[in-house]
């Protein structure tokens, strides 16, 4: 991408304030990508917060467990990453963002414990099973990639 003529060097600006300001300061693609970041940030620190604070408080696990799945996840997102990298470059790029969303949601539905009968029809609650967490982190991050 070309600087504007009015921002490159040697270029008479257009304004005299412009030449003093970076280039990047004036481009739109940067604010929006430094913005994503913000967000991008934010959900990642509210994941792993939540995430710890279930796992220690309602599951009853130690700390250094918590973090164990925590690191599980961003280490299967740093696979999804490669995956859905390697997947976007191709003319099937729409299925891969398709199916990355879909690994997330069926993610999601592994935290929960379903049963059957019971005072209700299906009772539905958070799991504390060691076997389905991994599970959960695994698929999340590999979709969360």
């Amino acid at each position: 991408r070309e600087l504007p003529a009015s921002l490159a060097c040697g270029g008479a600006p257009r304004r005299g304030w412009s030449a003093t300001w970076p280039w990047w300061l004036l481009d739109g693609t940067v604010w929006h990508l430094a913005s994503m970041s913000v967000l991008v940030m934010y959900i990642i620190e509210s994941f792993i917060n939540t995430l710890g604070l279930y796992l220690s408080t309602d599951a009853g696990m130690p700390l250094a467990a918590s973090g164990a799945y925590n690191s599980l996840v961003f280490a299967m997102s740093m696979v999804g990453k490669v995956l859905s990298g390697v997947g976007s470059d191709t003319a099937y790029s729409g299925a891969v963002a398709l199916a990355s969303c879909g690994l997330m949601l069926l993610g999601t539905c592994c935290v929960l414990r379903v049963r059957f009968g019971g005072p209700h029809l299906v009772d539905v609650e958070p799991t504390t099973s060691h076997a389905q967490l991994v599970v959960f982190a695994m698929v999340y991050g590999l979709g969360y990639g």
